[in-house]
């Protein structure tokens, strides 16, 4: 009802002010951490309430903790069957799975499983599914002795039609329109279930009856809807997952036990992750295909001016150091791993190249120099030291406001300044090191070409040289 609906605001409003006060009398807080609350109690179905918080920079308490104090003060409510409290918006509608089967019993009993099992998990709340989430309804059933009597199912449909929607008595027309007399029980006699008990019918030999006489009432919920995918029954458990002590994907594989235990009982049974754990999926799928697009350019790009298909993935190998880096750099930082974090390391695969690129293009010119491989990376590494460390430097010193900064808006975007910055510096120390080792050992084992004005040269891996003028016409045999 809403007189219900409205007690029910009033509760989680006097567990916001409980909460409210109780972080502003602990040791080092100042203030109230929210501000303002609205309600706003939209019917006998739904309420919204949203609670304004001070600005972090302003305020020492988190939203989380705060959030899940006042999910904790408000405990349990009266008639209510979805409870949420979300300082963020869901991705993809929230953690949920997906169980169909053509067998409604083996459905009920893998909801009935996959919620209890939801429910011992840390950090899930509002563990809920749609197979109960229904609106109460009475099953009007004709028993024997109304059957003797001569009543049929559909009088007991026109009894309940003409007293609870209404009987038409007369229609005529009225200023040239159609108006309909509907006759009806008030609202008085209609509002609880004592009054079909005491309704009465009319029996074909025109004697009145009790209605419960001729009739079983039976009280029972009937679902809003029902959902079928691909011809099967299906059905959708719901649970809030709260991101400072889990993940969807952590969630969904501690329930494989479980999913496989219901699989083998009921082989028809499918389960599936949709929601959250569908979107997670669909963009890593996007983020794999993009990250093996952009590899294939980076290399083609680099194999074009470098005259050489074993150069370009000498640079590339610096990039899964800088994916390393930038992992550890999140470690450092104390975040997790983001979908931003991920588009973070897709921009730094293009960035690391650049330091191994302009050392290879140093090692080259010195090659075509008649340098000795060793000589010519150690000349390389020296004449490209400034360059590269001031490459890395101005990055990271560009990203540090962002990585410092402490405002919401900047939130979003620090996990991606994070890969930048930590996967730069990293790969930055293994360019000097690996990219000279991993050159070496090419030029050991494919040999290298250097083009130098005038002249082309070619080191083969057992150390032979070919030379040859660029002008045509103009050459000199191989020798040794």
């Amino acid at each position: 009802s809403y007189d219900l609906a409205r007690a029910n605001a009033q509760a989680i409003e006097a567990a916001y002010d409980r909460v409210n006060a109780d972080f502003a009398d602990q040791p080092g807080v100042e203030g109230r951490p929210s501000e303002r609350l609205m309600v706003a109690v939209l019917g006998p179905q739904s309420i919204e309430i949203y609670a304004e918080m001070r600005p972090e920079e302003e305020r020492d308490v988190e939203t989380v903790a705060f959030l899940k104090a006042w999910r904790e003060a408000t405990g349990a409510l009266e008639g209510a069957d979805d409870v949420q409290f979300t300082a963020t918006d869901d991705v993809g509608g929230g953690f949920a799975i997906e169980l169909t089967s053509r067998n409604e019993a083996a459905l009920a009993a893998g909801v009935a499983r996959i919620r209890d099992a939801l429910g011992q998990l840390e950090g899930l709340s509002n563990v809920r599914d749609d197979l109960i989430s229904a609106r109460p309804q009475i099953w009007l059933t004709l028993n024997a002795q109304g059957r003797v009597l001569g009543l049929t199912t559909a009088d007991l449909a026109r009894l309940v039609g003409d007293q609870y929607g209404g009987l038409e008595a007369e229609r005529f027309l009225r200023e040239g329109e159609e108006t309909r007399i509907m006759l009806r029980r008030d609202d008085l006699r209609r509002a609880s279930l004592a009054d079909l008990e005491q309704a009465r019918i009319r029996l074909p030999t025109g004697d009145w009856v009790a209605l419960p006489a001729v009739a079983d009432l039976t009280p029972g919920y009937a679902q809003n809807e029902i959902r079928r995918r691909d011809l099967r029954r299906a059905a959708i458990v719901f649970a809030k997952v709260d991101k400072s002590v889990t993940s969807a994907p952590q969630v969904f594989a501690a329930l494989e036990g479980e999913i496989s235990a219901l699989q083998s009982q009921w082989p028809e049974l499918r389960i599936s992750g949709v929601g959250e754990l569908e979107e997670e999926a669909r963009m890593q799928r996007g983020l794999v295909q993009a990250f093996g697009v952009s590899m294939v350019l980076i290399y083609v790009l680099l194999a074009i001016p470098l005259k050489s298909y074993w150069k370009p993935v000498v640079i590339m190998s610096v990039i899964p150091f800088g994916v390393v880096g930038a992992a550890l750099g999140h470690l450092v930082m104390d975040l997790p791993l983001s979908m931003l974090s991920f588009f973070g390391l897709l921009a730094l695969s293009g960035i690391v190249v650049n330091d191994s690129l302009v050392l290879l293009t140093r090692y080259n010119a010195l090659r075509a120099e008649d340098l000795e491989v060793r000589d010519a990376f150690i000349e390389a590494g020296r004449g490209r030291l400034r360059a590269i460390l001031l490459t890395t430097i101005t990055t990271v010193a560009g990203l540090t406001p962002l990585m410092m900064e402490t405002s919401e808006q900047a939130q979003y975007l620090i996990p991606a300044a994070v890969s930048l910055a930590a996967g730069e510096i990293f790969a930055t120390a293994i360019t000097l090191i690996l990219v000279p080792c991993v050159a070496a050992i090419g030029v050991d084992v494919f040999g290298e070409r250097v083009r130098a004005p005038g002249v082309d040269r070619e080191f083969a891996a057992d150390g032979r040289i070919s030379m040859a003028a660029d002008r045509p016409g103009v050459g000199q045999a191989p020798r040794p």
